[in-house]
C-alpha cells in the first residue's frame, strides 16, 4: 500500500517574475519518499525566459553509506511559443 500527498504552490512576484513550490511525499511501509522542487522564472525578453530551480530529494530507508538526501540545482533556457 503506498499512500501519496502534494501540493503546489505558485507566487506571481511581478508582471515577469513567478516564484513555484511543489512538494510530494509518498509512504509505504518499507519506506517514504519525500520531493521539493522551488523554482523562480523570470521573463528576460519576449518569450525568452530563464528558471533557476532547486531539487531536494529525501528517502526515509536507504543501504548503508547511501546518503538519504539528494539535491539537484538547475539554470534553465526557456522559449514559450
Amino acid at each position: 500500500m503506498l499512500a501519496r500527498a502534494a501540493g503546489n504552490y505558485v507566487w506571481k512576484i511581478s508582471d515577469t517574475t513567478t516564484f513555484s513550490e511543489e512538494l510530494t511525499i509518498d509512504a509505504g511501509q518499507d519506506s517514504t519518499i519525500s520531493k521539493s522542487v522551488t523554482g523562480l522564472k523570470s521573463q528576460v525578453a519576449g518569450n525568452l525566459a530563464t528558471k533557476l530551480t532547486l531539487t531536494i530529494k529525501n528517502t526515509s530507508d536507504v543501504p548503508p553509506g547511501v546518503e538519504k538526501t539528494d539535491t539537484e540545482t538547475a539554470v534553465t533556457l526557456v522559449y514559450g511559443f
